[in-house]
């Protein structure tokens, strides 16, 4: 491995070996995007010094937790980083918006 190639040392290795922290893929805790989904998508609004949250339309938030995620909570933070900038998401003002459909290769 890379400590036995001299690309890791073996001190460090030893020391973060020693609790090791199981987390099964995010296709396995389905019940656990919705939250995500709402941390993420209030990050996103501060980061952008919104004062109004971004939303998620319903359809697009079951699209979002039917998909099996292979990439994990990483690729489901760049989907909607990519949403967002295509204006997927919409504004929460009150009143209705309208939103538009991508096809996003993450999604197939």
């Amino acid at each position: 491995g890379f400590v036995a190639q001299g690309h890791f040392r073996e001190d460090l290795f030893f020391r973060l070996s020693m609790f090791q922290i199981v987390m099964p893929p995010l296709r396995e805790r389905r019940a656990d995007i919705p939250a995500l989904l709402r941390h993420l998508v209030a990050q996103r609004s501060s980061a952008a010094g919104s004062k109004q949250l971004l939303s998620i339309e319903p359809d697009a938030e079951d699209l979002l937790l039917a998909f099996d995620w292979p990439g994990n909570i990483r690729q489901l933070e760049n989907v909607l980083h990519r949403a967002a900038i295509l204006a997927v998401f919409s504004i929460a003002s009150g009143k209705s918006a309208k939103s538009r459909s991508i096809s996003s290769p993450d999604l197939k």
